[in-house]
């Protein structure tokens, strides 16, 4: 009788274990990654971000301000951060030929940093807009905030249809 009862608890905690496997295993690879995407790093950097995030201690009509004022910068630079995109997609190609066109490479380098000028004075535009409604404590935190900002802007990935470059290979070491 002792034995049909050990028997029937290894059973059943086999039973458990399996059933905990499988919930795992089905939660973890089978459910739709596209609609639910999870990154552990963006995740971390929001966190990251959130508790270094200045306190500009805006009133509620600075804000609504402050979020326009961003909501138009986005939308009146995003052409440009496209062709900026673009022109860096198309660097990337020319510099996988062989021989590289440079005076192709070059103009492609001249037209970015131009139109990131153009971005650039746009910035100041936007910030003397917003010295209009930010006192000179609040001015030097936002001015901190968007330089450290900028430090911390990772690089953009290259072109997802570009090739990995291969990596060279060692010539096999002699031996003594």
């Amino acid at each position: 009788m002792k034995v049909k009862i050990l028997i029937g608890v290894l059973l059943f905690l086999i039973a458990v274990n399996l059933a905990t496997i499988g919930s795992y295993v089905y939660l973890r690879f089978s459910h739709d990654h596209t609609r639910f995407p999870f990154n552990r790093e963006r995740l971390d950097r929001r966190i990251r971000e959130r508790d270094h995030r200045p306190d500009l201690h805006l009133n509620q009509e600075q804000r609504k301000q402050l979020f326009s004022l961003f909501q138009s910068y986005r939308s009146e630079t995003d052409s440009q951060r496209q062709q900026i995109g673009n022109l860096e997609a198309q660097t990337f190609e020319l510099l996988q030929k062989d021989p590289v066109p440079m005076d192709s490479v070059k103009q492609n380098l001249r037209k970015i940093a131009d139109i990131r000028y153009g971005i650039s004075l746009h910035i100041i535009q936007k910030l003397m807009e917003a010295k209009s409604f930010l006192n000179p404590d609040q001015q030097h935190a936002f001015y901190n905030a968007i330089m450290r900002a900028r430090m911390n802007r990772p690089t953009p990935p290259p072109p997802h249809d570009a090739q990995q470059p291969q990596q060279p290979q060692q010539p096999p070491v002699p031996n003594p």
